[in-house]
């Protein structure tokens, strides 16, 4: 997936010019038994409880988001989505690539989520929270933030001299968080402190 993303220069663009990539959720994948997509429906049809975000908790009963439906689209969009900038890519290009297979056939819809789950009366002793992080920047008292709870900035240089960002999420360009492109923004900002930059206009990159 990264060689395809690496070879179309997905890599170096910026949010400009992929706004609708800012909420996708990202394909899913996994490297075991050389690679292949991820379908959560599998994992239904295989006997697993899928169910949606966690909202409240009380005692031994959890209270669930209805939104189980919703999620398994939007993966399946992003899947759909990468495959057709791949093909497009290899049309505009003419590069020779092997035939790929026929997309896998998506599995069964899960039976409609539960709204709540009683962890004692489902006899579920052991809860794995495995549900990744999100950025909090609370403790940063600086007037450099929008909306939304995210940095201001022009490639990770704020207004506030002296504060800058690195490694977050299209701070310049898609690669900007991973370890294959976030050396090019931190280059930028090691130039950009030794010369005491500042940007009075800052604004998302």
């Amino acid at each position: 997936m990264f060689w395809w993303l690496d070879q179309m220069g997905a890599l170096d663009q910026t949010l400009d010019e992929r706004p609708e990539a800012r909420d996708r959720p990202n394909p899913l994948v996994t490297g075991v038994g050389g690679g292949h997509e991820v379908d959560l429906r599998d994992y239904a049809a295989a006997g697993v409880t899928l169910l949606g975000h966690v909202r409240a908790a009380e005692g031994s009963r959890l209270w669930l988001t209805e939104d189980l439906e919703q999620r398994l689209v939007e993966g399946d969009e992003s899947v759909r989505a990468f495959r057709e900038s791949v093909d497009a890519y290899i049309a505009r290009t003419g590069i020779v690539a092997p035939e790929e297979g026929p997309a896998a056939r998506l599995g069964r819809w899960p039976s409609p989520s539960a709204l709540s789950l009683d962890l004692a009366a489902a006899h579920v002793t052991s809860v794995i929270w495995a549900t990744g992080f999100r950025r909090d920047f609370g403790w940063v008292d600086a007037p450099v933030f929008d909306e939304r709870g995210e940095p201001i900035h022009r490639r990770g240089v704020t207004a506030c001299p002296g504060l800058y960002f690195l490694g977050l999420p299209w701070l310049h360009t898609l690669g900007s968080s991973v370890l294959c492109g976030v050396g090019r923004d931190a280059q930028h900002l090691a130039e950009c402190i030794a010369a005491r930059v500042e940007c009075p206009a800052a604004r998302r990159a």
